[in-house]
């Protein structure tokens, strides 16, 4: 099913309320909220980015506690336990800081781009760079919650293409190039990180996935995407089908 983002944020809530901010639309909207303050909370949050693709920001720029990252760390090594059940063999372990930076930083973004008066001082404060080493564990970990981020990215793009959240974010996102497939042009730059096999095959199968085409004539992913097509590939990509033959 196709999803698109939302033109507009829902201005139909009173200001008192949290204000609704779909990432996506599938069919119908998220599940009713109620009023308990649970229900707005940094974890809340996260878990409902990530089973229903939607966000609630609210209508003033919230805080995130000690506790709060714990709580969210611990709900992210579960999903992240859940997902990579599907993953090839060889899965990195999970990287908590990564995840925790990664969901902070979505959080942030999405509050940011409905609070403008925020910026810029906001931003050193509610969007620091991620500090530690990036590792195999730390992309897959981090893009739990950064897969998000080029939908975010267009929607700031959208409000305003001359706003520096955009181009700090995108810096992010190329550092973490697996959740940025699909949102640059060309390939992502060469890290480490990429050597992992099971990190690599996983960006294999999303760039099949996107059919992008920029791929088909870069090392060391060419030979990667012909492995993983097959004969499969006029089937799945034509276009990548035309190129192998």
């Amino acid at each position: 099913m196709q999803a698109r983002l939302l033109p507009d944020i829902d201005q139909e809530m009173r200001p008192c309320e949290p204000i609704i901010f779909l990432i996506f639309r599938f069919q119908g909207l998220p599940e009713p909220m109620t009023s308990t303050s649970d229900e707005y909370s940094f974890l809340a949050t996260l878990d409902r980015l990530r089973t229903q693709e939607a966000l609630v920001l609210q209508p003033v720029l919230p805080q995130v506690s000690g506790e709060d990252l714990q709580m969210a760390g611990d709900y992210l090594e579960r999903e992240y336990d859940r997902e990579k059940l599907e993953y090839p063999e060889g899965v990195p372990p999970y990287d908590a800081e990564a995840a925790c930076w990664a969901a902070t930083t979505v959080f942030f973004a999405a509050h940011l781009l409905l609070h403008r008066q925020d910026l810029p001082e906001a931003l050193p404060k509610y969007l620091p760079p991620f500090v530690g080493d990036i590792t195999p564990g730390g992309v897959l970990s981090a893009d739990l919650c950064l897969r998000f981020l080029p939908h975010l990215l267009k929607k700031g793009y959208q409000l305003d293409p001359d706003d520096e959240i955009v181009p700090l974010l995108e810096g992010y996102l190329r550092r973490f190039g697996y959740s940025g497939l699909g949102y640059f042009d060309g390939v992502m730059e060469p890290a480490d990180w990429q050597a992992d096999p099971c990190v690599r095959q996983l960006c294999t199968d999303r760039i099949i996935a996107l059919q992008l085409g920029a791929y088909l004539n870069a090392e060391p992913w060419q030979e990667a995407i012909h492995s993983s097509l097959g004969g499969y590939a006029d089937h799945f990509w034509p276009q990548a089908a035309k190129r192998m033959t």
